[in-house]
């Protein structure tokens, strides 16, 4: 395994490639001895030339940074380092929860409902957070995430829970609009407004929250169909079955919390991230559960015991390794023995590539370098990576190999209609989608 210098960082090995950018493990290590590993998403460079995408990759940055939160993954930094564009992330060692999902339901168990409240709790939180931000000058940003999904949802092996890709989330002072209209978002996690193409407000971030806690608690896909045009109807409609017929350990008082936060309607729905969370608190207190950040990490380290043993060995060797020996600095080099079976095909580069100026960024605020009109061949790129038919290149953490999925890591096999992205489609155009675009089954086996 041969590591690579980028700027200040040492990429250490590909987590993950999409369509937009390829994610690596990397060391940080700064002048004065601090070291940290932190995810670089590496922007691929045909993307650079696009002034959308740069704007993209700025609005990502420039609300991302912003934000401080223990349920909020950070942006550390993003910058420019030999015309290759970058966003450097805080690593999480974890699962998206679309992989913990995909395990209990190949395992054929049942998410323990303490466990589901207590994540659906800490999506509130974040979600409240970003709600309410108000900028440095006390403005009010009205951020909307736009695609809460359980691929955008990590739980770490600590049993702290982090919300990523804010690069579709709506916003006061974005660089790139949204034609009236158009969808930004995975389908089956959208809202009945929100796959219309109306308005949309933080409520419509309630009712995906909804979908995510659904999910969890049943094991079961909410809005799937065998054609978009399905999807979208079974969206509009919000037909939400009873979730006790799928798992009747539920009590009477969750399902109706369940039903509230998917009421098709947005003023019938709990008003805020804030409201649904209290609802959640005051279950957990009433019915007694214990359920603590502790507990919630030993449960997911016995879900995945053995990857979880593999990746932090295997973190801990290349940590070694960056730390024993400078850098050939040759290309990076993704084909030596992996354990984890990564999917990455990213292509070759120039070991020239990676030298130039770095250009720095506080988290938060974004350079005059980007805020003026771009070259048209030279720019950042896209927001959010991902691959064909709406796969995301999820970002940081590593992934075992049986499920060929993506927390963080490997890329994910497509489950969702459209890609928030790389298109934006009016409903008149959603007919005319491929079918194989949908995810007919409810998992991704090996």
């Amino acid at each position: 395994m041969r590591s690579q210098h980028f700027g200040p960082y040492t990429l250490l090995r590909r987590l993950g490639d999409g369509g937009m950018a390829e994610v690596f493990l990397a060391k940080e290590q700064k002048s004065i001895g601090v070291e940290r590993l932190v995810a670089i998403k590496r922007i691929h460079p045909h993307l650079a030339k696009s002034s959308r995408f740069t704007s993209m990759l700025v609005d990502e940055a420039n609300i991302a940074g912003k934000l401080t939160h223990a349920n909020i993954a950070r942006i550390l930094d993003v910058g420019n380092i030999g015309g290759e564009y970058f966003i450097a992330m805080e690593y999480v060692h974890g699962r998206d929860l679309r992989s913990v999902f995909n395990r209990h339901k190949k395992m054929g168990l049942q998410v323990p409902n303490a466990h589901a409240c207590y994540m659906g709790l800490a999506i509130c939180e974040g979600l409240d957070y970003a709600h309410n931000y108000r900028d440095y000058c006390g403005r009010e940003l009205g951020l909307v995430h736009r695609d809460i999904s359980p691929h955008n949802v990590i739980l770490s092996f600590d049993g702290e829970l982090k919300i990523i890709d804010f690069g579709v989330a709506k916003a006061v002072g974005r660089l790139v609009r949204t034609e009236t209209g158009a969808i930004k978002g995975k389908l089956t996690y959208m809202s009945p407004e929100q796959v219309r193409g109306l308005p949309i407000d933080r409520r419509s971030d309630v009712f995906a929250t909804g979908i995510v806690l659904f999910e969890l608690l049943t094991g079961q896909r909410l809005f799937l169909g065998r054609t978009v045009a399905n999807i979208v109807q079974n969206v509009r409609d919000a037909v939400v079955p009873d979730p006790r017929h799928y798992n009747p350990k539920l009590t009477p008082k969750l399902q109706a919390i369940v039903l509230r936060a998917l009421a098709k309607e947005p003023g019938n729905r709990y008003q805020s991230a804030e409201e649904l969370r209290a609802e959640l608190a005051e279950f957990i207190r009433s019915e007694g559960l214990y359920v603590s950040r502790a507990r919630v990490a030993d449960w997911l380290r016995n879900l995945y015991a053995e990857e979880y043993a593999a990746e932090s060995t295997r973190t801990a060797q290349l940590w070694s390794l960056a730390s024993s020996r400078p850098s050939s600095g040759s290309p990076f080099d993704d084909t030596d023995d992996d354990t984890h079976g990564d999917d990455t095909h990213g292509e070759t580069r120039d070991k020239n590539s990676t030298r130039g100026r770095h250009v720095h960024t506080t988290p938060g605020w974004v350079p005059a370098l980007y805020q003026e009109p771009a070259q048209p061949d030279s720019a950042p790129a896209t927001a959010h990576d991902r691959g064909e038919h709406g796969e995301r290149e999820s970002g940081h953490s590593a992934t075992s190999p049986d499920e060929n999925k993506a927390s963080h890591g490997t890329p994910e096999r497509p489950d969702d209609s459209i890609d928030a992205t790389q298109a934006t489609r009016s409903i008149a155009d959603i007919d005319a989608l491929q079918p194989d675009c949908v995810d007919g089954a409810d998992q991704r086996s090996s």
